[in-house]
């Protein structure tokens, strides 16, 4: 018995040949599309230390990767053996995220056992960036400018500097007070000058921006000084640029 057409149906018949994927992170693809439109990916292939061997993904596929963990919840390398399953991820992204072992390989090389060789027995230590790490702090100064380039949010912004805890397994990491093992890095939400503007940033960040210390905030200056850090956690000042 043949199939009566439907009303209104398209007389297109279908004979195989399509493939589709899906993926439940598709909200992902704007965070990917800025990110690649603001040349992020080019800077971490310009800033990072060259690979050894041009076999596998680029400076700028891993930094991404690590972003699209961070975004999707990822709070291990594990994570990442979850996320390279989903087929449609990958469609989005051109590439499969990088396997958990590749990873913690790449995170690796931006440790230099050498500069720790002054470390105290007793007391702080804060070693010299690797080559690595000043790379990455350039990608991510790249990072702010072209965000702030891109709103334009005039002479100041609002900068909402806090600290949060991250639980850790290492065996540097120190009890916190809600009873688990971690550290507790500060970040600052940056607001425009319209609402809803704005993006969390690092207190790094802003200090690879130039910068200082202030009441109740922070003030950002040119040219950039490496190293100077923010006012400390809980604060909602004013930021210059």
């Amino acid at each position: 018995m043949s199939r009566k057409p439907l009303r209104h149906d398209l007389p297109i018949a279908i004979r195989g040949g399509l493939e589709e994927v899906s993926t439940p992170h598709a909200g992902v693809a704007g965070l990917i599309e800025l990110g690649r439109q603001s040349n992020v990916m080019a800077a971490a292939e310009k800033y990072l230390p060259a690979k050894q061997s041009p076999k596998g993904l680029g400076q700028g596929h891993m930094v991404e990767a690590f972003v699209v963990l961070s975004a999707l919840g990822g709070e291990c390398l594990d994570d990442f053996t979850h996320l390279r399953g989903d087929a449609g991820l990958a469609t989005l992204l051109g590439y499969t995220l990088p396997a958990a072992a590749t990873a913690r390989q790449w995170l690796d090389r931006f440790h230099e056992e050498v500069l720790l060789a002054d470390r105290p027995v007793q007391g702080s230590f804060i070693p010299a960036e690797s080559r690595g790490l000043a790379g990455l702090g350039a990608v991510v100064e790249h990072s702010v400018r072209t965000y702030v380039s891109g709103i334009q949010p005039g002479p100041q912004v609002t900068l909402d500097v806090d600290a949060h805890l991250v639980e850790s397994s290492k065996a540097e990491a120190l009890m916190t007070y809600q009873g688990f093992r971690g550290y507790s890095p500060e970040a600052s939400g940056v607001g425009g000058d319209r609402a809803g503007a704005g993006r969390r940033v690092s207190r790094w960040e802003c200090a690879r921006l130039g910068g200082h210390q202030g009441a109740g905030g922070a003030s950002l200056r040119e040219p950039a000084v490496p190293g100077r850090g923010l006012a400390g956690g809980g604060a909602v000042g004013q930021c210059g640029l």
